[in-house]
């Protein structure tokens, strides 16, 4: 049927909730996420248009990052919340569509974004890795959310896998909310082609967090 076809290799995260046993966060290819918490009285929403490829629970399940389709390749950030009657609800606050141009677009294959919302990372079906560093203090603030190169694929690569990122410890002055400070570091992982036949790959790449830092 058409429902268990949408529900085909899905996209999921799994985090702590404050208040839950857990909160798991399902994204399907009609484009709706269904938050799960320990209760089990799912939460269902459209998130995209064209279907959802990556979801990330962030700071024990009070954001949710999600990357999926909405014409293009779409990045979107919710902050999630509950109602009078404890029922879980999504609220978008930021959207930034992934590629600058049509010519650009490929399947985002990996999604990660910092505990500090400070930065966001994509992985690429070609093996690429584009990166978002905010100029504001957090991704809510952020207005003009651009994502740039910041690894290009080996020869050999066949796709973008995973991804990681280092946070230095949080400080007062860093306004994490105690759970990480700065991204130092940004870690992937990249299918490649050995010899003929598929292999895994691990690669890492040290990042300037600074404003500007990666190219």
């Amino acid at each position: 049927s058409a429902s268990s076809a949408a529900m085909l290799n899905p996209a999921i995260s799994a985090g702590d909730a404050p208040d839950e046993d857990g909160l798991l966060a399902l994204g399907d290819a009609s484009g709706d996420v269904h938050l799960v918490p320990g209760s089990l009285r799912i939460c269902s929403f459209g998130a995209h248009a064209d279907g959802v490829t990556q979801v990330q629970l962030l700071r024990g399940g009070s954001w949710l990052a999600t990357a999926g389709l909405d014409t293009t390749p779409t990045f979107k950030l919710w902050r999630l919340s509950r109602d009078t009657d404890f029922e879980l609800r999504a609220t978008c606050v930021c959207i930034a569509k992934i590629f600058g141009s049509a010519a650009e677009v490929t399947e985002v294959t990996s999604l990660c974004v910092s505990e500090c919302l400070t930065t966001a990372a994509v992985g690429l079906r070609t093996g690429g890795v584009l990166l978002a560093q905010m100029a504001a203090q957090d991704l809510t603030r952020e207005r003009a959310l651009t994502f740039r190169a910041c690894a290009e694929p080996p020869s050999a690569c066949v796709e973008s896998t995973g991804l990681g990122m280092a946070a230095a410890a949080a400080t007062s002055s860093n306004n994490s909310g105690g759970l990480a400070g700065p991204v130092t570091g940004l870690y992937f992982s990249i299918l490649a082609q050995v010899l003929g036949g598929p292999a895994a790959a691990r690669a890492e790449a040290g990042t300037d967090a600074t404003a500007g830092g990666v190219g």
